[in-house]
Formats: C-alpha cells, sequence, structure tokens
C-alpha cells in the first residue's frame, strides 16, 4: 500500500469509526518489489525503473512494462493471482497505466470468474463497467490513441511522465459472491514494425472489495496545470476540484510530491490542501526545487466510507525557455491586421495571453514575431513599426486610438523598417531580444505610415482566429495622415495567428532580481509601532546566492540599505524574503517606497532592468479592530471600556 506521509491524517484514519472500513481488504501490486504477477511467456513483461508512480519503495519504485511482440499474431499476458470475493457483493478495479502501442496492435483486459469446478473462460470487461476518463477512452481496449498525448501516430516518441492515466471498471455485477482473476494482453496484429512502440506501461494494480456500493471521490487539476517543462523553481500551486461521490463527506485532500534529481528521489512529501471556495475547489503548494529536478505529484482525496481517488501529474524544471510557439489556429484570412497594404496608412494593437505563450505564463525572451499571409503576391511596405507593451489587460476596455510612442511602456522592437510580404511566414527578426515578464500578457503595436498602397490583388492576406472577446482594435486610412482624428477604429475580433520565436535566458553568474514589495498596500497606523518594509529576491545568476544589499527611499527624504545573507546559499530562481527596516507611515497619507537590489555575492550585475520596485502605501487609521488584552496589555484608547468577569 502507498504510505502516507502526513502524520495527522494517519491519526485521522485511524480513529475513524470502524463502520467506514469497508474496502479492506485490498488487493495491491506496486510492482516495487516481488511481483506477484506471472508474465507470459516468460520475460514479455519487465520492470521499468524509468516511468513509475510513487509507490511503497522511497528507493526504487518501478512499474511493469509489457512489450509488443516482435512477431504478428503473438500475444505478451500478464496475468494476476485470483481474488476471493465471496464475501463483498461490490468489487472495484483501479489501476494506472501508459498504454504506448500501436492501435494497429490490439490490448485488453480479460477477467475470469469460479464457474463451480474451477477458473471460468476468459473475457473482455465489459464496456457497462468502465468508470474511467471518458466513454471514448475505452470501447473494449487500449492503445496509444486513446489519449492524445500517447500519440498515436507516432510509434517512436517515448512516453513522459505526465502520461499516467488511471482507470476504474465497476465489476460489482460480474465479481460479487465469487472468485475473479484478471489478465493483461498484448497482441501483435498483422502490421510489421508497430513492436517498435515503448509497450504498455502498469502500475498501482488494486482491486478494492466491499459490502457497500464503492464510488471514488471525483478529482480533476484546475488550469494553470503545472506539467511537462516549467521554467521556474517555484513554488507552485496546484489547484484542483474535488468532490464526494456519495452521501459520505469528503475529507480534506492531501497533495504528495516526490522530487527526482539525477534519477535518485531526494524528498517525499505530504500537504494538507486548503479550501479555496466551499468543499469543491482545493488548492496546495509544492516548495521551490533546484534546476533540473523533475518533480511527481498526486492529489488524494478520501470520503468518510473510505472511497479515496487519485489524480497524477509531474513537471522538470529548466533555465529559460527556446523555440517557437504558434498561437492561433485559424485558416481564414483577413485584410485588415496587423497592417492593411491596401491602404495608405494603418494602426492596430492586440492583446495575447501569457499562457498562450508558454503554458505556465512565466513571460521569456522574445526575438522576434511572424505571420502568416496566405497570398502569394508580394508587396513593399515602408515605414513600418512594432511596439511590444506587458500588460494586465485581457481585452480593451475603451475603443480608442492609442499612440505607441506615447506609451511609455511601450518598447521599439521592429521599425521603422520596410517589409516585403511574402507566402507562409513574414518573419520579423528584433535587433535586440525582448523580455517579457512573468505572469504579463502581450500588446502588439503595429502602425504602417508608409503612405502608399499595395497594387490590386497584392494585398496581404492574414490567417486569423476569431475570438469571443475584445482583444484586437485596428484603424487604417488613405487621406488623414492624423490617425487619432480618423473616424475608422474599430474593434476587430479577428486576432492574426502569430509565431513568436523564444530564447534561453543568458545567465550570469552573478545576477538578482527584485521580485516584490511585501508590504501591504494599506496598512494600519498605531502609535509607537513601526511597520516593517519587506522585500522578495530571486536569484538570476549561475552561482548560489549568499549576499545581497537591498537599498531604500522612503518619500525621496530617508534613505538607507541592509545586507542581507540567505539562511542558506540560494540556488538559481529561488526566492529570499527580508526585512529592510522599520518605518512610521503617515498617517491617513500616502508612502511612497522604493526598493532596489545590487551586488550579489558582491559582484556587479550588469542587468539592472529587473532591480528596482516602487510602491505606493496608504497609511489608515480608521479601522475597527477587536482585542483580547489582559489587565497588563498596553491599549491605545482612552475607553470607556467594559470589563465582564
Amino acid at each position: 500500500m502507498k504510505k502516507f506521509l502526513v502524520f495527522v491524517l494517519g491519526i485521522v484514519l485511524l480513529a475513524m469509526p470502524s463502520m467506514y472500513s469497508q474496502t479492506l481488504p485490498p488487493w495491491t501490486e506496486d510492482f516495487d518489489g516481488t511481483v506477484t504477477f506471472t508474465a507470459i511467456p516468460t520475460g514479455s513483461w519487465i520492470s521499468d525503473a524509468v516511468y513509475h508512480l510513487p509507490g511503497s519503495s522511497t528507493s526504487s519504485p518501478k512499474s511493469i512494462l509489457g512489450l509488443v511482440p516482435t512477431l504478428p499474431g503473438n500475444t505478451a499476458i500478464l496475468e494476476t493471482p485470483p481474488y476471493d470475493c465471496t464475501n463483498y457483493d461490490y468489487v472495484l478495479l483501479r489501476f494506472s497505466h501508459i498504454c504506448k502501442v500501436s492501435p494497429y496492435d490490439t490490448v485488453r483486459i480479460e477477467y475470469r470468474t469460479n464457474a463451480g469446478g474451477g477458473m471460468g473462460r476468459w473475457n473482455p470487461l465489459p464496456l457497462t463497467a468502465y468508470m474511467g476518463n471518458s466513454l471514448f477512452a475505452y470501447n473494449g481496449q487500449f492503445n496509444a490513441s486513446t489519449y492524445p498525448e500517447w500519440q498515436g501516430n507516432d510509434n517512436t516518441v517515448f512516453p513522459s511522465q505526465s502520461w499516467w492515466k488511471e482507470e476504474m471498471f465497476d465489476l460489482a455485477s460480474i465479481a460479487n459472491r465469487t472468485s475473479i482473476q484478471f489478465r493483461f494482453v498484448i497482441t501483435h496484429g498483422q502490421k510489421d514494425g508497430t513492436h517498435a512502440s515503448y509497450g504498455w506501461l502498469i502500475d498501482n494494480f488494486k482491486l478494492l472489495a466491499s459490502t457497500h456500493q464503492l464510488y471514488p471521490p471525483y478529482i480533476e487539476f484546475i488550469s494553470p496545470l503545472v506539467k511537462d517543462t516549467v521554467y521556474s523553481t517555484g513554488p507552485w500551486e496546484i489547484n484542483a476540484k474535488v468532490r464526494t461521490s456519495t452521501n459520505g463527506l469528503i475529507q480534506t485532500p492531501w497533495l504528495k510530491y516526490t522530487n527526482i534529481e539525477n534519477g535518485i528521489a531526494t524528498t517525499m512529501d505530504s500537504v494538507l490542501m486548503t479550501p479555496v471556495e466551499g468543499d469543491t475547489l482545493w488548492k496546495g503548494i509544492i516548495p521551490q526545487f533546484v534546476e533540473g529536478t523533475e518533480v511527481q505529484y498526486t492529489i488524494t482525496a478520501q470520503d468518510i466510507f473510505g472511497n479515496y481517488g487519485t489524480k497524477t501529474s509531474s513537471y522538470i524544471i529548466k533555465k529559460g525557455i527556446s523555440g517557437e510557439w504558434i498561437i492561433g489556429t485559424g485558416t481564414e484570412t483577413t485584410l485588415y491586421t496587423p497592417y492593411y497594404t491596401n491602404y495608405r496608412i494603418g494602426w492596430s494593437r492586440t492583446i495575447y495571453y501569457d499562457w498562450e505563450i508558454n503554458p505556465q505564463g512565466i513571460g521569456g525572451r522574445i526575438t522576434s514575431i511572424a505571420y502568416n499571409n496566405a497570398n502569394s503576391e508580394s508587396t513593399t511596405t515602408n515605414k513600418l513599426s512594432i511596439y511590444f507593451k506587458p500588460t494586465l489587460e485581457t481585452t480593451f476596455p475603451q475603443l480608442i486610438y492609442v499612440e505607441p510612442e506615447n506609451d511609455p511602456e511601450a518598447t521599439l522592437v521592429w521599425g521603422q523598417s520596410s517589409h516585403t510580404t511574402s507566402q507562409g511566414w513574414n518573419v520579423f527578426n528584433f535587433q535586440t531580444p525582448y523580455d517579457l515578464p512573468p505572469g504579463y500578457n502581450l500588446m502588439v503595436y503595429w502602425k504602417n505610415e508608409y503612405g502608399n498602397y499595395a497594387d490590386a490583388g497584392h494585398h496581404a492576406e492574414w490567417y486569423y482566429t476569431q475570438q469571443s472577446v475584445n482583444n484586437n482594435i485596428r484603424a487604417y486610412s488613405d487621406t488623414d495622415p492624423d490617425l487619432p482624428s480618423i473616424s475608422s477604429v474599430v474593434y476587430d475580433r479577428r486576432r492574426p495567428n502569430i509565431k513568436l520565436a523564444m530564447q534561453a535566458t543568458n545567465f550570469l553568474d552573478n545576477s538578482v532580481s527584485l521580485a516584490s514589495i511585501d508590504t501591504k498596500d494599506t496598512i494600519v497606523v498605531a502609535p509607537l509601532v513601526d511597520v516593517p518594509i519587506i522585500a522578495s529576491v530571486i536569484n538570476r545568476g549561475n552561482l548560489n546566492l549568499d549576499s545581497v544589499i537591498l537599498h531604500y527611499d522612503i518619500n525621496g527624504a530617508i534613505q538607507g540599505q541592509k545586507k542581507v545573507y540567505p539562511k542558506t546559499l540560494a540556488p538559481w530562481d529561488f526566492i529570499v524574503q527580508d526585512t529592510i527596516v522599520e518605518y512610521t507611515p503617515k498617517k491617513n497619507g500616502w508612502d511612497t517606497i522604493t526598493v532596489w537590489v545590487s551586488l550579489p555575492n558582491g559582484k556587479y550585475d550588469s542587468v539592472s532592468i529587473d532591480d528596482t520596485l516602487t510602491k505606493i502605501i496608504y497609511g489608515s487609521t480608521d479601522v475597527s479592530m477587536a482585542f483580547v488584552m489582559s489587565p497588563t496589555d498596553t491599549v491605545y484608547y482612552t475607553g470607556p471600556y467594559n470589563i465582564n468577569g
């Protein structure tokens, strides 16, 4: 059985009344130790230490892998022992698997029950028993096309830890009051070469039996899902929807995580999740781990009857992000945005969301942007400009023209230049890469000041994806060079498809950035009580951070600095938080606090764009507070007080 590492949770489970111990005894096999299943023929199923889920072993966890037979028509069988369910009315089969087997081959689960004189004939598990992820996932068998991430169209792709899927079958109608046995069968079809597929991975097999119905709690990860490759050490907030499937109350779910460094599991821990909304939305925090770490995590939920469910995912931490990211898949075309070559002048601004740019919304270094043109006839346009701006806006609340040169947060990334359109992706390479901060959406300005227009039939036709919100505005004109005065500023939900080139950041040995000023925006001002200025610093350097200097400025009048030493050396991307100074805030007034960092590890940091933050703090005295005081406490109110004994 799996080991629950939260001690207090174990005490709670042991203290539950015996009437709730409905699912004992469960028959389990996690393949970490001596395997009780039989491979037929011998060697057709083998232990796999590469892909596995957390199990009973913390040092050598494994799954079992069924290899696709080399010759058409041959089979590989994994057979369980018989299980005696004669004392139980309800039986539930659950297991996790990755079925990287070609759709041309046959993968099925079969069972047989006691027929009086021994075990009867083998039958496939019926469709009516399936309780898994989707009716489409099980049609009597599994294969690599069952789930999109298993990539059934390519036999050569290796699995990923994030591919694990849990399946469940309600066997009450076929296994009650009898003995039952299972086997997992792979049969090579008639197509040659499919044995190159990785095979069928199975882990955490469990057969539960009960005198009452077995309905596991429902668990679903909530976006953004932290999976596959991430480009930050965290900490990561894991969100999930969890609810009971019976009339029994759900217990507090717990989040279990294991971090693997250089192939060795170095940390295994669990945290109780906290409610976000009611008793269905929950969250838990996975702490920071160093770059290169693989983190596997599982949410487990249980109701008071002992029914439980699990959901698993994983991620690996890497530095930077690189590659090309296409946003938009629409196949219709528009003439108007990003710029309209059939008019003399034009303008547009468009929002692309952080989660579209990369799944974790952590920003990145952008080196070019490209737009896809359907027209084979080219045209040359002069005096084009592109501006980028980080924004928290998701839509445009007002239909107005904004001059990009006058927007202090907009940066010119390409222009005043000419471009000749071509069919396909038109790439605009930046002379200086643009760093999009984490958590921000990207606003793209286009400005066409050419003063001329393309010949008929030569204007660009840009592929777009229709949007449901106003995240694109454009304007154009033939005669009036003064764009703010034209009347053609309109919302246009035909947002152009783009392709961004992302580049891994060049990390210095010694570099830091100021992540946040953590003092609240509004604070309570009380006599004789100072307020701390707290700041968080992120190590952006390749070397571990042993010291950094934090500078501060309060209303331009009070300045100072503090050298901060982390309690332990902080690796790349780790956060160091400290109190810089305590000060007396204004009463019912505003204070402007500026903080900046310097000299990580006593060395010069040449990257200064991310070193400074400013925050305006309001000191309020109009706050209702309740006190619990002893007679010797100091109070700051003259009374009267009611003292009740």
